[in-house]
């Protein structure tokens, strides 16, 4: 066999190798994407529980609220009534007592006009000794009677006065008390509410990453669908590539998104800081808008450009030397299969999906088999 059927060959060969090693990743990449899904709506499951099991409780406290309340309102009309009663008989009193008042004045005045003349006249009217007696002893009681009946009119306004301040100031308390406990219940009653936005807010979480699970089992076996696919497409592929040596870009290549960007994930195996669970991630994601360019970052041909559930638009491009560049979480793609693309092309677009992570783009580097760390060749900023 000549050389050109051996390099030819060593070709095919390595494009099969590498193609099958690219998809092979996606496809662990996948798998562990589907278990962290599963762990986190087993979290979210859990979370549940605990606010169903606080607004049972917020149940129990509003309605020992509400009939404390209603207690409280209860007795404040008892009082209400109680004080209309006391008020009514002090009222009375006080005409008593003023009634009272006005006939002493008039007998005062009789008195006066009529001097001790009057009284004497009224005692020795008497048709006998003893008759003049009883009128004497009379007019002592009756003086007696006046004055007692003042007495016990004011120690009766005087108490009623007292006992309507003491139930005014009851009343008071109870309403002191009543109002508390009113806005104990306007504070149980927004917890209440917002307890109850949250667990919407995870019970939709939970649909959502139920959808995403199912998605994930989708693209797991579109994924091993195109594993086969692609390892047949590049057993038939052949051909050189022009252009300088990749390698020698190390650290200087241009990044696929412009300006400054957060890095969601980073490269290789790392932990999620929320439900502690490993991730191995054979490329970095970035922080990305909707609709944002993505651009190649090196010359090449663009040999695969498809849609994956779960991953939007998928584009993997083949660079000088041997080398790959994945794209991933793309809503439009402006190449097709064998186009040769130029440095800082645009490739396509982000999605605007987003998933359960928003927006972003799945960026890969690889020599061969070997999955290689991006940040290490994205020039620094």
């Amino acid at each position: 066999m000549d050389n050109i059927g051996k390099a030819g060959i060593i070709f095919i060969l390595l494009v099969l190798f590498l193609t099958g090693a690219s998809v092979k990743s996606r496809l662990e990449s996948v798998k562990g994407e589907l278990a962290r899904k599963r762990k986190e709506l087993a979290s979210l499951q859990k979370e549940e529980k605990g606010i169903v099991s606080e607004l049972a409780s917020l149940d129990r406290e509003i309605s020992l609220r509400e009939e404390i309340i209603s207690d409280l309102a209860t007795e404040e009309s008892l009082i209400v009534v109680e004080l209309d009663t006391l008020r009514v008989a002090l009222r009375n009193c006080e005409e008593e007592v003023k009634k009272q008042k006005e006939l002493l004045a008039k007998l005062l005045v009789y008195t006066y006009q009529k001097g001790k003349l009057g009284e004497l006249a009224f005692i020795f009217s008497g048709e006998s000794f003893s008759e003049i007696l009883k009128r004497v002893y009379f007019l002592k009681l009756l003086a007696l009677a006046r004055k007692e009946k003042v007495r016990s009119v004011v120690e009766q306004s005087l108490k009623m006065a007292e006992l309507i301040a003491e139930r005014e100031k009851n009343l008071a308390e109870l309403k002191s008390v009543r109002q508390e406990r009113e806005q104990e219940l306007a504070l149980l009653r927004t917890s209440k509410g917002e307890r109850a936005k949250a667990l919407a807010s995870i019970r939709s979480r939970e649909d959502e990453y139920r959808n995403a699970i199912a998605r994930l089992e989708t693209s797991k076996k579109e994924l091993e669908k195109l594993l086969q696919s692609e390892v047949s497409r590049a057993s038939r592929g052949s051909g050189a590539q022009e252009g300088k040596s990749f390698a020698g870009l190390k650290g200087r290549l241009p990044w696929p998104l412009a300006g400054k960007r957060q890095i969601l994930r980073g490269f290789g195996i790392t932990r999620d800081s929320r439900y502690g669970t490993k991730i191995e991630n054979s490329g970095i994601d970035i922080r990305a808008n909707p609709g944002e360019p993505v651009f190649a970052v090196y010359q090449g041909e663009l040999v695969y450009s498809g849609w994956l559930q779960g991953y939007d638009y998928v584009v993997i491009m083949k660079h000088p030397g041997n080398y790959y560049t994945v794209y991933g979480n793309l809503g439009k793609v402006n190449f097709q299969k064998g186009a040769r693309v130029r440095s800082k092309d645009t490739l396509g677009h982000i999605s605007s999906t987003g998933w359960l992570d928003g927006p972003k783009l799945h960026f890969e580097i690889r020599f061969g088999k070997k999955e290689v760390n991006p940040l290490e060749w994205l020039a620094k900023r």
